[in-house]
């Protein structure tokens, strides 16, 4: 039991308020208000490593589009999941693992010897990806297909993701934070460069992007093993298998593997039924706009939950429980603050944003852009509302919910998409996904209450509404008169106008500054 859970819960039960909450009334204050500015100045930092991978992928895919046809792109992209499906069961729990146990043994001075059993366990895991690999081949080659050509790379781009993201989150498990998002930036680059470099030098085929990420993975491992460590650490103590701490890994690591096992398939699922009641042309069209959408709520979504998450345990294991609500009901508006003008301006713009991005033969999908945007908006959202759960080490609870996320949007895509494509595949998405934050505001009553910011946010709703409304404006008039990218920027100019000055009407961003000028005062 964490301590002041137990506290907590019963103050929830019976609305009684305690005397922790009481005499932490002046130090939460002091707290939120240091926390959003923290939130601020590290939300900064992180930007960087998720804007440039987020522009690289999005560039990734108006190239690609533009080079191959649907049909080859959507066989790619099943190739894709399944390789990301793969690579984060393989990997979830050594990566969860690193991150739980590497701060221990540096905390006790024995971090050298913990990245050399760490080393020992991440290459026998990738030893046995390759034998699996061999051993399955006579089995998967002949009920692949047409698809039996991608497997050899498929299996060695999972070999090399496991090794490349296990050993990055051991830079982060050492506070490497700038080396963990060089990483990242590199990574994203160079997967596009080689993969540009084989499709024009070598041959226009789309197992070229395959081939892209597999050498991008393969060309930064060594780096990354001489800059961490591992290859010196090994050297000096051998190769061994310590299978107490690989008993620990597991135990540790197992569980959460399911969380994000679920995920994915929640995220990935529909392009498989798509393409068995379809075909693999409608699988490169959902996929393409499916993935625009989602990188572009990257820019909002990531930079702010990677800013948040570190402070909100951290303000829970300092011994502020009786704050943590707020903090939690604060973050969660400003996520509402970044991500409401996104999904209107991709409602109002999800055709010209496809023209500029997508290749002719992809532009058609670009009615479902509002509908998978909507949904990873919720999703995100309740990422913010579960962290409670997650506090209180409740994850099978955060397990059953999504795998009813996963179980929805399954059975709802095998009844639609036979008849409505991969447009009703769209509309599942939005459903599965939006229906994880309703799950987790009503499961949190029972542990750790999820406190949405109701009021802001009907607040940021007319301002999102309203902002809608000019960048309606600027489309209706100026389309046909200018370019599209202007048409873009202008109404982007426009619209960001309208919401910012209808926020600080209506008072919204004046709490927000109150706040932080009674804190500074009070310091």
């Amino acid at each position: 039991m964490i301590p002041g859970a137990d506290v907590m819960t019963r103050s929830h039960e019976d609305n009684t308020p305690k005397r922790e909450a009481q005499s932490g009334d002046v130090l939460g204050d002091e707290v939120l208000s240091g926390l959003i500015g923290r939130l601020g100045s590290d939300t900064l930092r992180y930007i960087p490593a998720i804007i440039v991978p987020a522009v690289v992928s999005i560039l990734y895919i108006s190239i690609f589009t533009r080079i191959f046809a649907p049909g080859p792109y959507g066989e790619y992209a099943l190739v894709y999941v399944i390789v990301a499906i793969l690579t984060s069961a393989i990997s979830g729990w050594l990566q969860q693992s690193v991150l739980r146990y590497l701060p221990r043994y540096r905390q006790q001075g024995q971090a050298g010897e913990f990245l050399a059993k760490f080393g020992s366990i991440l290459w026998a895991v990738a030893a046995l990806i390759l034998i699996a690999g061999l051993l399955l081949t006579p089995l998967i080659r002949p009920l692949a297909g047409g698809y039996a050509r991608y497997y050899a790379a498929a299996v060695v781009w999972v070999m090399a993701g496991v090794i490349f993201f296990v050993q990055n989150h051991a830079f982060r498990a050492n506070l490497q934070s700038a080396t963990f998002s060089r990483y990242q930036v590199l990574y994203s680059v160079g997967r596009l460069v080689f993969a540009l470099l084989f499709v024009y030098l070598v041959s226009r085929d789309v197992i070229g992007m395959i081939v892209g990420a597999v050498v991008a993975y393969l060309v930064l491992l060594v780096p990354m093993m001489l800059e961490l460590g591992v290859f010196r650490e090994m050297r000096l103590s051998g190769f061994s298998i310590d299978f107490k701490l690989l008993k620990n890994f597991a135990r540790y690591g197992f569980p959460l593997v399911g969380f994000v096992l679920g995920v994915k398939v929640l995220d990935l699922s529909d392009r498989f039924i798509i393409e068995l009641f379809r075909d693999s042309e409608e699988v490169g069209i959902y996929a393409a706009n499916s993935n625009v959408v989602t990188m572009g709520l990257l820019f909002v979504a990531t930079p702010l939950l990677s800013a948040a998450l570190p402070l909100i345990v951290s303000t829970w294991e300092q011994g502020h429980q009786a704050q943590i609500q707020s903090v939690i009901s604060n973050f969660s508006r400003y996520y509402l603050l970044a991500a409401i003008p996104v999904m209107g301006f991709t409602i109002v713009y999800c055709r010209e944003i496809a023209t500029v991005l997508l290749g002719s033969e992809f532009r058609e999908g670009y009615r479902i852009m509002p509908l998978v945007l909507v949904g990873s908006l919720l999703w995100n959202f309740g990422m913010y509302g579960h962290k409670g759960i997650k506090l209180l080490e409740k994850t099978r609870v955060m397990l059953v919910l999504v795998l009813t996320c996963c179980v929805v949007n399954i059975v709802l895509n095998v009844i639609v998409v036979p008849t409505y494509g991969y447009f009703g595949a769209a509309v599942t998405t939005m459903v599965s996904h939006s229906i994880y934050p309703v799950m987790v505001y009503f499961v949190t009553k029972r542990y750790l209450r999820w406190m949405i910011p109701w009021r802001s946010a009907l607040n940021i709703g007319i301002a999102g509404l309203l902002a809608s409304a000019g960048w309606w404006g600027v489309q209706w008039y100026l389309t046909g008169k200018l370019h599209v990218v202007l048409i873009l920027a202008i109404g982007l100019v426009a619209g960001m106008t309208v919401y910012a000055g209808v926020l600080f009407l209506i008072g919204e961003l004046r709490d927000y500054e109150k706040r932080l000028i009674t804190f500074r005062r009070s310091v």
